[in-house]
């Protein structure tokens, strides 16, 4: 999926450090947008399809799966982090589901 390209693009503008804050800004807006659609693109038992209607566990395959937790690693969703008590850890549902 060219979706997963995006995605890289946008880590490695990040990481090269050319943006101002007003870049930065717009950066993250893209970067929730895609965050959220990886999300909504994920099927029922954790994993990826190639297309739109591939959001039924039969439609998904190890290649896309791979793909989507990357994907989601890559615009700052993290397994864990830290909760509002000390010891406590909110795990992202998405990328538990896709590494399951």
């Amino acid at each position: 999926m060219n979706t997963q390209f995006a995605v890289l693009g946008l880590a490695a503008i990040e990481r090269s450090g050319v943006l101002d804050k007003a870049g930065q800004g717009s950066l993250q807006k893209v970067k929730d947008k895609a965050r959220e659609h990886w999300r909504r693109l994920q099927a029922p038992g954790g994993g990826w399809g190639y297309s739109l209607t591939d959001r039924n566990d039969n439609g998904c395959t190890f290649s896309m799966t791979c793909a989507g937790v990357a994907s989601l690693h890559l615009l700052d969703e993290t397994l864990e982090k830290p909760g509002k008590e000390c010891g406590e850890y909110v795990a992202s549902d998405s990328l538990q589901k896709g590494l399951a």
